[in-house]
């Protein structure tokens, strides 16, 4: 530490102090709450494999061979552990790029490569074969990455050759303009090209070094209505829905933030009036009658309302709070917020994002639940502000499709990919390369602690620099046929400044008066037109519909028109914008590429569309886990251990095996569990009685299985599979649910008419053939006192059912999720969530619970 403190400074002295105190610490809470992370998954494997020879020995025959590809971007800790297990036959190949390594900042190093050759080099049979040849790029491109790459020191040398033509190929051009040139430059060719169809956009990309850079070439081509596909750089509590939940969190659970998180719901309704309501909401909290509000009583309705309700909801949820984990309660607010429904009807590409990042939030609300012992809503929000700080939550983004727009994004995003068209603007210092900035928080020790030490060493300005010219690099090389670089006259970039004039051609871009910056409505028609490109190039034409309206509102309020923004779902958004101190379809689903289904997939579909899709496309959690669900799992473990045919011991008691396979997860209460504890055990000795000793034939349990029918994938698995003597098949469904289906009901379900298709058309069942004996199909109510109801479908029955998959198949390809009403919503999960059929007719849940 001495020597650091003389060499790095007295600041990064003191904070490898604290992480040397800290980390101990750490280790310590993670014991005791029974946890590890990456770093000690890595770590303890590493220890197993050298304390435990026998584990060590059966691994590596286990893996007599072994290939690593990306090798560049593995880390030191890894590799010594794939070290290990090769070092007995010395079967190893690695596929790397020193060239290519730009993930440092996760521990990535071309140090890998190296170490690989001296580790392993006097090995027999030890060769090195250099991949020299491209199949992607044209050779002037590739002669242009070659003469940039060759600056960097300690790198395998290597000359890249194009091993396809693509006739004539063109120079790389290297364009020299200003900024603002430069993007203008990049509208227009991209319009051109696209206009003279020299290449559709979305073989066009735009690769950037830093997300701000992106979001200025997004916008010059919304400015000149280029279709361009960019999301921005998206952090997961910056985007406005996860700060709404969060604040709703805040104010149940009575934090110490919660004036603030109180404020931020009263905005949302009343706009610049909150602040000076906010006293009255707390009175109201602190169980005041309206009444007695003399502000409240002299505000109209529209106002006073929004503020009693918002005090009743959050009242009414803190009462729940001191009885629930965070878990049940995320579920709660996002219920009573309204989140979900505001998003799913406002259906653009910014409500689809959202709506996963929302999925997020409840997601990491259960984790946190069930895996900490203090999981109340309280400790969850101290978590999260951990987590915030830390940067530690990733947001989630959706998949989007390319084929109709310019694809705009940062070079990192760029590895693994590659285009026909490329182009790289802002080639200048402190854009591309940025500048080296030293840390101002210590992530990692200081080089020379490691067990490794990379060669040749570098400062860490030089290799700063080093890895930026890797980037340039690769982006380079994701080039297909044509590739365009931008820098300016001066300051350009290191990369470009002394380039041979063979390898490019360089122009001079022209240059125009620079613009004044964009007044408000200006900005607000570039994010419509940004935002307008971005729902074409996903097909959403009623949100592009929205958008084109909404422009055109925008361009008549300039004009001093009044026009009325009252009637547009996004009006409210407009005016605020446009006048700050004055204030949604469903969003279509992504198209599955191929389809693929289950018995139960089906049913859903045909019970619900509408619920299909909540469950299975927009992946949206449901209610935590019923206790009847955590109840018939356990049921279907026991007895798939009962049953298991390969078994060589004599078989356990359905007793035992019921305490080996019960878990406490999914029952609220003690009491509960206890009950339905209970019931299983007097449910299970019913049903060993009922075999009286007898030893069914059976040839499977838990038998997964898929087949193709027609253009669909058919999966499922089936509980239990018996094959007799004379060759007849007996498919077994264990059944929990307290009703017994009747033989007519059990016939209109999907599941066994799926089951006898894939029985007829398979050859064999755990490596036995079928003999052609028929097939009997089975439900099994475990709860009843005749259990089995048996059915069998002809050739017609079956080719019906076959229908009603290409049915379904073909609605949920159209994208036809409509809400279908019936008995079967009082057990719908999202009936209260997001369900726009069960909607307040004013579109608020606030005045409905209100």
């Amino acid at each position: 530490l001495a020597a650091v403190a003389a060499e790095e400074g007295e600041e990064t002295w003191h904070q490898l102090e604290d992480h040397s105190a800290v980390f101990p610490l750490y280790q310590q809470w993670k014991d005791a709450e029974g946890l590890v992370d990456y770093g000690d998954m890595v770590y303890q494997c590493w220890l197993l494999l050298e304390s435990r020879p026998d584990t060590l020995h059966t691994l590596q025959e286990r893996y007599r061979t072994i290939v690593v590809d990306e090798f560049q971007d593995n880390n030191y800790a890894l590799n010594m552990i794939v070290g290990r297990l090769a070092e007995k036959h010395h079967s190893i190949t690695v596929v790397g790029d020193d060239d290519q390594c730009i993930y440092s900042f996760r521990g990535a190093s071309a140090y890998n490569i190296r170490d690989f050759r001296q580790r392993y080099r006097k090995v027999p049979c030890y060769a090195e074969i250099v991949l020299d040849e491209n199949h992607r790029s044209t050779q002037p491109i590739l002669d242009l990455a070659n003469e940039v790459i060759r600056h960097n020191t300690g790198r395998q040398s290597k000359n890249l050759q194009a091993g396809r033509t693509y006739g004539k190929a063109p120079l790389p051009e290297l364009a020299v303009g200003s900024s603002a040139a430069q993007a203008v430059y990049l509208a227009q060719v991209i319009a051109n090209m696209v206009a003279d169809r020299e290449a559709p956009p979305g073989d066009i990309a735009v690769m950037a070094r830093t997300h701000r850079q992106a979001g200025e070439v997004a916008a010059a081509l919304a400015d000149h209505d280029v279709p361009s596909q960019y999301l921005g750089n998206i952090r997961f509590f910056q985007l406005p829905a996860i700060r709404t939940a969060l604040s709703w969190c805040a104010a149940v659970a009575d934090t110490p933030g919660a004036p603030m998180g109180l404020y931020r719901l009263l905005r949302e309704d009343l706009g610049p009036l909150a602040a000076t309501l906010l006293k009255d909401l707390a009175r109201l909290l602190n169980g005041e009658q309206p009444q007695d509000i003399p502000t409240l009583v002299s505000l109209p309705k529209t106002t006073s309302d929004p503020v009693v309700s918002l005090a009743g909801q959050v009242s009414a949820l803190r009462e729940e709070n001191s009885e629930s984990d965070a878990g049940r309660m995320m579920w709660r607010i996002l219920v009573a917020s309204g989140l979900y429904r505001r998003h799913f009807r406002a259906g653009f590409l910014e409500d689809r994002v959202a709506l996963d990042n929302l999925t997020l939030l409840l997601e990491m609300a259960r984790d946190f639940a069930s895996g900490h012992r203090d999981h109340g809503l309280a400790r969850f929000i101290q978590y999260m502000e951990i987590m915030q700080e830390a940067g530690a939550v990733e947001a989630r983004v959706p998949e989007l499709d390319t084929a109709d727009a310019v694809q705009v994004m940062t070079v990192h995003a760029a590895k693994g990919k590659e285009f026909p068209v490329v182009f790289i603007p802002f080639l200048q210092s402190a854009r591309f390369p940025v500048n080296y900035r030293r840390p101002g928080v210590v992530d990692a020790p200081p080089p020379d602690w490691h067990r490794w030490q990379p060669e040749p060493a570098l400062d860490g300005k030089a290799a700063h620099l080093e890895e930026e010219r890797r980037l340039f690099y690769v982006a380079i090389t994701r080039a297909q046929r044509r590739l365009a670089v931008l820098t300016t006259p001066k300051r350009r970039s290191p990369f470009v400044s002394n380039l041979p004039a063979e390898l490019i051609n360089e122009r001079t871009l022209v240059e125009t008066e620079d613009q004044q910056e964009q007044d408000t409505a200006d900005k607000l028609r570039t994010e419509l037109k940004q935002r307008l490109s971005r729902e074409l190039a996903r097909c959403a034409y009623e949100q592009a519909h929205q958008l084109v309206d909404a422009i055109r509102l925008v361009e008549e309020h300039e004009a001093g028109l009044s026009p009325d923004f009252s009637t547009h779902p996004l009006g409210d958004e407009l005016l605020l914008r446009l006048l700050p101190d004055a204030a949604e379809p469903a969003a279509p689903a992504p198209q599955p590429a191929a389809l693929t289904l289950s018995a139960s997939a089906i049913g859903s579909y045909e019970t619900c569309p509408l619920q299909y899709r909540f469950a299975r496309v927009d992946n949206i959690p449901g209610r935590e886990e019923r206790p009847q669900l955590t109840f018939g799992r356990i049921i279907h473990a026991v007895l798939e251990a009962f049953h298991r045919p390969d078994r060589d011991e004599p078989r356990p008691e359905i007793t035992d095996l019921l305490e080996q396979n019960w878990q406490s997860e999914g029952f609220t209460y003690p009491q509960e569990e206890a009950q339905y504890r209970e019931d299983a055990r007097k449910l299970l000795a019913a049903y060993r009685e009922r075999l009286a000793g007898t030893e069914p034939p059976v040839l499977a349990v838990e038998h997964r299985f898929t087949f193709n029918l027609d253009d669909v994938t058919i999966n499922g698995r089936i509980d239990r599979i018996d094959l007799n003597e004379r060759g007849r098949t007996t498919l077994i469904d264990y059944k929990t649910s307290r009703r017994k289906l009747t033989e007519k009901e059990a016939r209109q379900e999907p599941q066994m008419a799926l089951y006898a298709m894939y029985i007829l058309q398979a050859d064999e069942l755990g490596g036995r053939e079928l003999a052609p004996g028929g097939i009997d199909l089975t439900y099994y109510f475990l709860r009843a006192e005749e259990p089995e109801v048996t059915v069998s479908f002809n050739e017609e029955e079956l080719a019906e059912f076959r229908q009603r998959v290409a049915q379904a198949a073909d609605g949920i390809r159209r994208r036809g999720f409509p809400h279908r009403k019936g008995y079967h919503c009082k057990y719908c999960d999202y009936k209260d969530l997001i369900c726009p059929a069960w909607e307040h007719p004013s579109g608020s849940l606030r005045e409905e619970r209100g």
